[in-house]
């Protein structure tokens, strides 16, 4: 199995953080591994445990498909979402936001398993993994640096 964890303080609301990282319709804003939903995209209303959906991520360059289930939600605060991809890749990936420190933190949480995941090549997987999902993070804050504002506005 391989694990990776990255967190970035969030100049922005807890709420309105929970908010963003919610907003599944605009993960391929920010998550750039995720490359688009497939099927009916659900609203943050409907982010229930249980919920599953399907989408289409990107690992070291290649679109893998992945059947996710949302197996744990705390709302205003973490969605954790466990998943099965081709080649059977599995993957658990959970989404949170907290005040550390003094300050609100975004910490995104991925576990990778499967066959595809072991020796060199998983090793490679996760270093890239990691480089995207820090990418990842530098674009949340660009692409949601007025939440605070949207979110006081109903827009979020």
């Amino acid at each position: 199995m391989a694990h990776l964890n990255e967190q970035i303080p969030i100049p922005m609301s807890l709420a309105a953080g929970w908010n963003c990282i919610t907003d599944l319709s605009r993960f391929h804003e920010w998550l750039t591994i995720h490359q688009k939903w497939n099927g009916r995209i659900p609203a943050r209303s409907e982010l229930v445990t249980g919920l599953e959906v399907s989408s289409v991520i990107r690992l070291r360059g290649a679109p893998v498909s992945f059947d996710w289930r949302l197996v744990e939600i705390e709302h205003e605060h973490k969605a954790k979402l466990s998943g099965k991809g081709r080649g059977g890749i599995k993957a658990e990936m959970t989404l949170s936001v907290a005040a550390q420190d003094g300050h609100n933190i975004l910490d995104v949480d991925i576990d990778l398993s499967g066959l595809a995941m072991s020796g060199p090549a998983g090793k490679l997987t996760v270093k890239v993994l990691r480089s995207d999902i820090q990418d990842s993070l530098a674009a949340f804050k660009r692409v949601f640096a007025d939440a605070d504002d949207a979110y006081a506005a109903g827009a979020l």
